[in-house]
C-alpha cells in the first residue's frame, strides 16, 4: 500500500511507503508517480483537474465583476464571458479586465423592442438564461419539468419552474419573457405560463386532464384521443344518472306505507278490538 500526497509547498510532501516495478524498467510505480508530481511542482503548479481550474477562475472573475461593475446581472456575466476568454487567449490580467468592462458597456442597452413596454403589474420581465428540462415518471404518466434563469435588468434573478404533462409554445436561452409573479417564494417562483416577448408568443404548461388529453393527441393523434375522451365522459354521465336517478326515485317517487288500503275485514276486526283509528283504514 502507498500513500502519494500530491501537492506543491513547504507543508505538503510526497512519501513514498512501498514500491512496485513499472513495466520492468526497474523504477518503482509509486516513484514515477512522485517524479511526476514533483515536474508539476518544479513548473510552478498543482496537479489539478482542468474544469476545476476553470470552475476556480470563472468564481475569481465573477468577485471582481461584483465589485467593478456596476450594471445588472446581465452584463456582469457578459464581463465575466469577455474576460475568460481574453486570458484564454493569452491576454494579461489588465488586459482581460478591460476586455470585461467592454463587454459590459456593450451589454448595457437591451433590445428596446422587448423592453420598451413595461412589466405589467404582478408580472417580472427579463432574460430567460440556463434552461434545463427534465422528464420524471408518475402515477398519472411522464411528468415534465421546465427550469430557467429569470434575470430582469433591475433586480436579482430568479429560478423559475414550470411542472405538467406537455409544454406548448417555445423559448430559447436569451429571451425576453414576461413570468406572472403571484407564486414567488423568495428567489423561487412557479408559474404555469408567461409570455415570450422575442417570439410575442404565449409559453404554458399544460397540465390535469387537458395534460394528459394533449399528451395523448401526440401519442395516438386528435382524432382517436377525442373519440377515447367522448366514449369516457358519456359512460362516466350515465353512471352519475343512473345512481342519482335512483336515489331519487327511492327517496321520492316511493308509495308512502301510510297511504295504503288496508282490507275492510282487517280495519273492521281491529276496530272490534279496541283501535281507534286503525292504519290505512
Amino acid at each position: 500500500m502507498a500513500v502519494l500526497r500530491r501537492g506543491c509547498g513547504r507543508r505538503r510532501n510526497f512519501t513514498l511507503l512501498t514500491s512496485g516495478d513499472f513495466h520492468g524498467t526497474g523504477e518503482s510505480i509509486h516513484e514515477r508517480q512522485f517524479l511526476q508530481a514533483r515536474s508539476v511542482c518544479a513548473q510552478g503548479g498543482d496537479e489539478m483537474n482542468p474544469q476545476q481550474q476553470t470552475t476556480d477562475k470563472r468564481r475569481q472573475w465573477e468577485a471582481w465583476a461584483r465589485r467593478n461593475i456596476d450594471g445588472n446581472e446581465s452584463q456582469r456575466q457578459a464581463a465575466v464571458d469577455a474576460a475568460m476568454l481574453a486570458a484564454v487567449r493569452g491576454a494579461s490580467s489588465q488586459e482581460s479586465a478591460a476586455a470585461g468592462i467592454a463587454a459590459a458597456q456593450a451589454a448595457e442597452a437591451p433590445a428596446a423592442a422587448e423592453f420598451r413596454d413595461p412589466a405589467l403589474p404582478g408580472t417580472i420581465v427579463g432574460y430567460a438564461r440556463r434552461i434545463q428540462r427534465q422528464q420524471q415518471l408518475s402515477d398519472f404518466g411522464s411528468l415534465q419539468t421546465v427550469e430557467f434563469r429569470l434575470e430582469p435588468l433591475e433586480s436579482a434573478p430568479v429560478v423559475v419552474q414550470m411542472r405538467g404533462f406537455l409544454l406548448e409554445g417555445f423559448f430559447a436561452d436569451g429571451d425576453v419573457v414576461e413570468v406572472p409573479s403571484t407564486r414567488m417564494r423568495g428567489s423561487f417562483l412557479q408559474a404555469d405560463q408567461f409570455y415570450n416577448r422575442s417570439t410575442e408568443s404565449l409559453v404554458r404548461m399544460r397540465k390535469g386532464v387537458t395534460g394528459s388529453m394533449a399528451v395523448a393527441e401526440t401519442m395516438y393523434g386528435r382524432r382517436l384521443t377525442k373519440a377515447f375522451y367522448t366514449v369516457f365522459f358519456l359512460l362516466f354521465f350515465a353512471i352519475v344518472v343512473f345512481i342519482v336517478g335512483g336515489f331519487i326515485y327511492s327517496t321520492v317517487a316511493s308509495p308512502d306505507p301510510s297511504t295504503h288500503n288496508s282490507p275492510s275485514w282487517w280495519c273492521q276486526d281491529a276496530q272490534n278490538g279496541g283501535w281507534d283509528n286503525p292504519p290505512g283504514c
